[in-house]
């Protein structure tokens, strides 16, 4: 069953935030300009990815968290069609494994990510599935009417009709400020 696989972007990164802080009970706050980089209240590194296939961690998360020793978390979220899945491990066995993972001329780690039933695994460099970093999924949402955010490209690949509906239904929701 091939459900399709959607574009990653800042909204479903937010909704993935919110699922890993309920599922924790922690409150993440941003690391400097990077959107993957999160830490605790106890000061703990976790990244949060999402998307499929090829990934990249750069190079200097990678040395902030090798120096740290933070015992983070690494999180990777993939977006279906209808429903986000969330898969989590060790921060600490992910660094331990750097040295598996292909870099690129600006220092960046890369890898590429495969699904099988519960847990994702990270396969690095020579297609080596790295040992003992095992991500477990530890969530599963679906999106809701509500919640799916309708984007650009969805709006322009809908009929005249079905745009004109889709403004009709927007435009029923939004009620004007009258103060």
């Amino acid at each position: 069953m091939n459900e399709g696989v959607r574009k990653f972007d800042s909204w479903d990164r937010k909704a993935v935030i919110d699922a890993v802080e309920k599922h924790y009970g922690v409150r993440l706050t941003k690391v400097g300009e990077r959107d993957i980089w999160r830490r605790d209240e106890s000061g703990r590194s976790w990244w949060i990815l999402g998307g499929q296939g090829f990934q990249g961690i750069p190079g200097e998360m990678m040395e902030d968290e090798t120096q740290a020793h933070s015992d983070g978390m690494f999180v990777i979220a993939q977006r279906k069609k209808t429903y986000t899945e969330v898969f989590s491990a060790s921060l600490r066995r992910f660094v331990s494994a750097r040295d598996m993972l292909s870099r690129d001329k600006g220092g960046d780690y890369k890898f590429n990510v495969e699904v099988n039933g519960d847990v994702l695994f990270i396969v690095g460099r020579d297609k080596a599935v790295l040992p003992g970093v095992g991500l477990k999924k530890i969530v599963e949402f679906p999106y809701s009417e509500g919640e799916h955010m309708i984007r650009k490209y969805d709006i322009e690949s809908m009929s005249p009709e079905e745009q004109d509906r889709l403004i009709a239904k927007l435009s029923q929701k939004i009620k004007p400020n009258t103060s």
